[in-house]
């Protein structure tokens, strides 16, 4: 019954063809004093039944041998040494029953201890009693948990008293969770295909449920009130990493499905922390069911991931709106009231659910002024494209990876372009040209593009975003745009015309088809078609023929120059010179 040889000091036995009765028997067990007192039945010596009772000091090598055959639970092994007192041990063919105390350290008197009773059986665990105890502490613990289908398991836990997570340190070597002070009078049942019921009242504080105290998620307070219908969250405050996040609100378990309504409020938080603390305050081995509303006020939330495209990066101050869940999943999101990279954001989000609908409003308030500094490194560009203000007009509607309409209308005054593919491809056209002199283009590439207005009218459909009109009026040089850019491939197709400006006389003095067209009533100008083809951030920059140039490019032109115009097309020979096709 008891592993490996031991010697006997003092006792008395018994030995027949059916049983083995030992008492007052003083003994060593793996280097370790005992008393023990045992009748044990048996047929042959094997099939062994009846009960021993142990007395004495166990260390780590008894203690796991106990462990070992499978008579406690792993989460509840001693922590070595310890003593045991009067510990029975009950066994059948199919069943063991351990009772008696435990107390930690090896003093007689041991300032914390257990008493317990457990009956464990091959389907069943059922702790009758655990009562710990230490100084002025006391607690009830009662468990019940019975394996269900498919290997998965039914219990119900009670509680009573008051306990310090370091008493149970004290007693058991591998806690089944770590925390630093729960008291109450509470019964849990965790079934094994629906959310958990609460009954009672509970508090606690400094709840690690990864059991390691190494700054991953912990429940810093929770006080929770429940009858059979519904649990109160009263309050739960859980931090991560730095962050922390209160909650408040009403469980439902045993409404059809189960539901819940909760408020969620946080100074700041983390994208990736939200998402760690649902993963890890999920109830192993139960099925998610039901859903439910979560209102959150969140003052700054961080590096989003998913809602506006999974490649984005964001941040949202503040975060205001309603999530949805179905099981462990978040169906919705509501955001109500937001400013996301310096804009008023507002829409219905499914990041997770690309057969749902995602739409929102993306623009800027009236009295806000934003910059392009703001804007650009929010939505994963870098900052040192374009600087000045920038008002921003934007609705989208798609599912995942897929916008299907929508607009996007920007307008800045007063900027700088210092880097952007688009524009320098187009450039070195207009450089080839003879159009104008070639410090003029160099000196643009160098130091970058001034201008006074920039006006961008776009569409979206299908995942294309369409370039109804752009108009980017700059020092010297008047820029037009029309045509399309994908979102998913990021490829183009855009017809830019590039009109030179500013003394066009001094600039391109040496074309004398130009110079008499200068000043005076019938005042023109010159505009080069340059078509921009395939990725946009490394496009095909060619020459298009004026009679290519569509009739809309030409109407939105007049519209906006309101003189008459002429469209360029040079023949690239090697003196630069062109002809001119008058358009008015």
């Amino acid at each position: 019954m008891i592993p490996g040889s031991y010697l006997m000091e003092k006792g008395r036995g018994l030995i027949s063809n059916h049983s083995i009765k030992v008492s007052g028997a003083r003994a060593w067990s793996m280097g370790q004093p005992i008393t023990v007192n045992a009748t044990i039945n048996h047929k042959n010596f094997h099939h062994l039944t009846g009960g021993v009772e142990i007395d004495g000091q166990v260390r780590k090598k008894l203690a796991d041998w106990v462990i070992d055959k499978g008579w406690l639970p792993s989460s509840l092994r001693p922590l070595t040494p310890v003593r045991l007192n009067d510990l029975t041990i009950h066994f059948a063919p199919k069943s063991v029953r351990i009772r008696g105390a435990i107390s930690a350290g090896v003093a007689a008197k041991a300032a914390a201890r257990i008493n317990l009773d457990l009956v464990k059986k091959t389907d069943r665990l059922k702790i009758k009693k655990l009562l710990i105890s230490e100084g002025g502490e006391k607690a009830s613990i009662a468990l019940s948990q019975n394996k269900a289908k498919k290997d998965k398991k039914l219990s119900e836990i009670s509680f009573k008293g008051e306990l310090s997570g370091k008493t149970i340190n004290s007693l058991l070597a591998e806690p089944a969770i770590s925390f630093g002070r729960l008291s109450g009078d509470f019964r849990l049942k965790l079934p094994a295909n629906s959310p958990p019921i609460f009954t009672g009242r509970a508090e606690a504080n400094d709840i690690y449920p990864d059991k390691k105290e190494n700054g991953q998620t912990k429940i810093a307070r929770v006080k929770l009130d429940g009858s059979r219908k519904s649990t109160i969250v009263r309050e739960l405050v859980i931090e991560r990493g730095g962050e922390r996040i209160e909650i408040g609100g009403e469980l439902h378990p045993e409404a059809v499905p189960p539901a819940y309504n909760l408020t969620i409020e946080s100074p700041k938080l983390s994208w990736d922390n939200l998402n760690k603390i649902r993963e890890e305050l999920a109830l192993k081995g139960t099925d998610q069911k039901g859903g439910g509303k979560i209102s959150f006020n969140i003052k700054k939330l961080v590096n989003v991931t998913g809602l506006i495209g999974k490649n984005y990066r964001i941040s949202m101050t503040p975060a205001v709106g309603e999530l949805s869940l179905n099981g462990d999943r978040w169906q919705t999101i509501k955001v109500r009231e937001s400013r996301l990279c310096g804009l008023e954001f507002a829409g219905i989000l499914h990041p997770f659910a690309g057969e749902l609908e995602t739409s929102f409003n993306l623009y800027s308030a009236r009295d806000q002024t934003v910059k392009f500094k703001e804007v650009l490194p929010c939505l994963g560009f870098t900052d040192n494209l374009v600087s000045g203000r920038v008002s921003v007009d934007a609705n989208m509607k798609g599912k995942r990876s897929t916008w299907e309409e929508g607009r996007l209308n920007l307008y800045s005054d007063k900027g700088f372009i210092r880097r952007l593919s688009l524009l320098s491809k187009a450039l070195s056209i207009l450089n080839l040209t003879g159009l104008v002199s070639g410090s003029f283009v160099s000196d643009l590439n160098r130091n970058g593009f001034t201008y006074s207005e920039l006006d961008i009218k776009s569409h979206v459909k299908e995942n294309r975003l369409i370039i109804d009109q752009a108009t980017i009026r700059g020092s010297g040089l008047n820029i037009f745009a029309q045509g399309w850019i994908d979102l998913k491939k990021r490829t183009c197709e855009i017809v830019m015309l590039l009109a030179p400006l500013k003394t066009l006389d001094t600039i391109i003095g040496n074309l004398p088809i130009i110079g008499p067209a200068v000043g005076g009533r019938d005042t023109a100008i010159v505009a080069l078609p340059v078509k921009l083809t395939g990725r946009i951030d490394d496009p095909r920059a060619e020459v298009l023929p004026a009679k290519e140039v569509g009739a809309g490019v030409v109407a939105f032109i007049t519209r906006t120059l309101k003189i008459p115009f002429a469209i360029f097309s040079p023949l690239m020979d090697g003196a630069g010179k062109g002809r001119k096709n008058n358009t008015r």
